[in-house]
């Protein structure tokens, strides 16, 4: 087993058999994290490179008594959150489709459930999750990067608003209408379930 301490002092030293042990040790869990934060296998790569890239120029900054892996994983996940701040400023796609549809009186016109089931039935169903993944990686960049830093990382909407260098109200609506997206993208798949 590698000891950190070792492993540190040979990067600063600049050994590349050093940096090559580094990103054997820990690329994986890298690569895992930033497609979870992204939802995209190449922008996923190319944040861990620069991650790489910054841990490099960085390492004799690297304070002794830190863990090297919190700190290089510190820099990944804001190597990602630069990613989502630079989608997020990006022009949104239309997700008029994706909304809800509303009569005259303001009434919902899509079909309502009889009866709906608690999220733990519907975690339960099999196959279930990988829809919901898979239904959340189809949002637009921006919508998916504040969803999954609100609802599934667990930050609040302020905390979100600063990563993405968004305005709080801004946020609040992306939230709302990210959610609304999902709600109609999965609405068919769980009722098609429940029928079945």
């Amino acid at each position: 087993m590698t000891d950190p301490k070792s492993l540190v002092d040979r990067l600063v030293s600049g050994d590349q058999h050093a940096f090559e042990e580094l990103i054997r040790l820990y690329g994986p869990r890298l690569l895992l994290k930033a497609e979870q934060m992204l939802g995209c296998p190449d922008e996923a790569k190319d944040c861990v490179q620069e991650c790489y890239i910054q841990v490099h120029k960085n390492i004799a900054n690297f304070r002794q008594e830190a863990d090297i892996f919190s700190w290089v994983y510190r820099i990944l996940v804001n190597s990602c959150l630069k990613k989502m701040r630079k989608r997020a400023a990006a022009t949104m796609e239309s997700l008029d489709e994706l909304q809800p549809t509303f009569d005259q009186d303001g009434c919902r016109i899509e079909p309502l459930w009889q009866t709906l089931p608690s999220t733990e039935e519907i975690l339960e169903q099999k196959g279930a999750q990988q829809q919901v993944i898979a239904a959340i990686q189809s949002l637009p960049p921006g919508m998916r990067d504040v969803l999954y830093l609100r609802d599934i990382e667990g930050h609040n909407t302020a905390e979100v608003a600063e990563m993405l260098s968004l305005s709080l109200s801004a946020t609040k609506v992306r939230l709302h209408r990210a959610r609304a997206a999902l709600k109609k993208i999965l609405e068919p798949v769980f009722d098609e379930r429940r029928v079945s």
